[in-house]
């Protein structure tokens, strides 16, 4: 009986040290990986790094919200004054980034890794260029402003400004035509109803993009289509 007893003791104690062994094992693993991930920054002598994020836009919750549409505003003015007031790079990137579902499958399937975005889930891209501290300070700021873009409110003061800015824009163009041209909805109300959400998705924000290089996809306040056009461009 002694005997077994030490047996059984000894086989849970080998059974103990593997089990031991194997974690340690794994934890170690774990955390060479973690570290290869993380980099040194050297904050004394104010180096500048690049700092980028992904920010997902939660279209699986409200796939009927037009967040492409809010994300860049009237002629791409919103994404605009985002960009200026975090000093970031910002763009929107992923699946259903592009308003011609038929060409976003095209070049899904075209196997450029430009477009190689186009597989993921539908974010915004925040990148910046700066001193360490100064850098995460930039991207905390946009991650903030960026948030409150990705309410699904129809009706908040994002919203409503948007709606104005739409409004006086198209006042603006309408006086260039004539009185038989002109359109009885042109700069009214009914031209800026919710319910044609799509509106807000306007054509390329005209900002000047000439430097950008194509394998880059944090590209200035463009959406993936509108930096597909611009490659073509080039």
């Amino acid at each position: 009986m002694e005997t077994m007893t030490n047996k059984y003791f000894v086989v849970s104690q080998h059974t103990m040290e593997l089990v031991s062994k194997s974690n340690m094992s794994a934890l170690e693993d774990r955390s060479s990986k973690s570290m290869e991930k993380l980099k040194m920054l050297d904050i004394t002598r104010d180096r500048p790094v690049k700092v980028a994020v992904k920010v997902a836009v939660p279209v699986r919750d409200h796939p009927k919200f037009n967040f492409v549409g809010k994300l860049l505003g009237p002629k791409g003015n919103s994404m605009k004054r985002l960009q200026e007031e975090t000093m970031c790079k910002m763009a929107v990137l992923g699946r259903g980034s592009m308003r011609d579902r038929k060409k976003e499958e095209e070049l899904r399937a075209s196997g450029d890794s430009r477009y190689s975005h186009l597989f993921e889930d539908l974010h915004v891209e925040i990148s910046t260029f700066a001193a360490p501290a100064e850098a995460h300070a930039r991207i905390a700021y946009a991650l903030a402003e960026v948030r409150r873009f990705l309410v699904p409110d129809y009706h908040d003061d994002i919203r409503q400004e948007q709606m104005w800015e739409m409004q006086a824009l198209s006042s603006s163009s309408s006086l260039t035509f004539s009185d038989d041209q002109h359109s009885p909805n042109r700069g009214g109300v009914t031209d800026m109803d919710t319910s044609n959400d799509d509106k807000l998705e306007m054509e390329p924000n005209g900002m000047e993009c000439n430097a950008l290089d194509k394998n880059d996809v944090q590209q200035v306040g463009l959406s993936s289509e509108q930096l597909h056009q611009h490659q073509q461009q080039q």
